[in-house]
């Protein structure tokens, strides 16, 4: 008896040096993100959820309204086989130098002419902290709308609203990282996924690429942010500055507006909005190197901007002087380039601002 006794005691003891080890600092310190979530693991509908706690997933579920047919939520991307290498020529990289083309639409309407509408006249929908403005006239007087959300996260309220408040509205989210992807999926089941809202997989790139690299950063929870060549990620609205990422950088689909558009048959935006956390300043230069002085074919441009991750100097995948940026030196550059496209500031709210595209949008003289 005494023999079992202390072999149940030095197993007893084997099992909390265990623990103790687990629970030390310095092994937190080396526990990737992906290894602290599946530590951490639950199942939803036999899937096994590894981005957010049972708790958050349920209360990002509860905010939207659960009056679809539960639907199981897939969107893998697939390019368009049309996308030869004879097009492949005018997909511009932002550091080429070659001529750019510019898409349908309107002709340039000089800036004096342009009158986009007061902050006054734009509406406001969505969950409290991912609500958002925009200016419904024009989607109102079309025949058909369409809008892009660049970035779901774990809110489709606006998407969901935008869609009952018009109904000629074709709706496309755009999102593949792990917090994304799992939340869409458990959101299709619980029936809040409206029947009008596609899916894509996949990423918003600034230059022609298949993917980019993005890593989820110690202390947040859901925003995967472009990954660094360094490991080191900056965000002051968060624990501080200097924050190293907890997980490795990993490389997910994306494909730049221009491919996205030519894929879906698109050749007008009515709304688009992004929310891409830090990659933005890529994608702007972008678009001015591919699109030119007219911009994208897109009216009413609905950003987020999250110049607070490079408050000491950017980790943009641009020229040199550019990563040598502070954050706000990033933002100027890319409002005076949206501004040298065609897009007038209306309103921000906070990091959250909405743009109007002179060289896209309807007239507004009957509206």
């Amino acid at each position: 008896v005494l023999r079992r006794g202390a072999g149940e005691m030095i197993a007893l003891l084997a099992r909390v040096a265990v623990i103790l080890c687990v629970a030390t600092p310095r092994a937190a310190a080396t526990e990737t993100w992906e290894q602290r979530l599946r530590r951490e693991s639950i199942k939803v509908d036999g899937d096994e959820v590894t981005t957010m706690s049972v708790e958050a997933l349920q209360a990002h579920i509860a905010r939207h309204e659960l009056d679809q047919e539960p639907r199981e939520m897939s969107g893998p991307w697939v390019d368009d086989p049309a996308a030869n290498d004879d097009d492949a020529k005018r997909m511009l990289d932002v550091d080429d130098a070659a001529t750019t083309t510019s898409s349908r639409g309107p002709a340039p309407v000089p800036g004096s002419r342009c009158a986009p509408p007061g902050a006054h006249q734009l509406v406001k929908l969505g969950w409290r902290y991912n609500a958002w403005k925009y200016y419904p006239a024009p989607i109102d007087v079309a025949t058909t709308a369409v809008y892009y959300g660049v970035g779901v996260g774990r809110d489709l309220t606006f998407d969901a609203a935008l869609l009952r408040t018009h109904p000629n509205l074709e709706a496309h989210g755009f999102d593949n990282t792990p917090v994304a992807t799992q939340f869409v999926k458990a959101l299709g089941r619980a029936g809040g996924v409206p029947t009008r809202w596609r899916w894509h997989e996949l990423l918003l790139a600034g230059r022609d690429v298949r993917a980019i690299e993005v890593a989820l950063p110690e202390g947040r929870s859901d925003s995967f942010t472009p990954a660094s060549d360094d490991g080191v990620y900056h965000d002051l609205g968060g624990k501080g500055v200097n924050e190293r990422a907890d997980g490795r950088a990993r490389r997910l689909p994306a494909r730049p507006l221009w491919r996205v558009m030519q894929t879906l048959r698109h050749a007008y935006l009515d709304v688009l909005k992004v929310d891409v956390e830090g990659a933005e300043f890529d994608v702007v230069d972008a678009w001015e190197a591919y699109y030119g002085d007219r911009g994208p074919p897109a009216c009413q441009l609905l950003f987020e901007w999250h110049e607070r991750f490079y408050p000491n100097g950017g980790q943009t995948s641009g020229d040199k002087s550019r990563r040598m940026a502070s954050g706000r030196a990033l933002r100027e550059g890319a409002e005076a380039a949206l501004a040298r496209m065609g897009f007038k500031k209306v309103d921000c709210d906070g990091s959250e601002c909405v743009y109007w595209n002179c060289n896209r949008c309807p007239s507004l003289e009957n509206q």
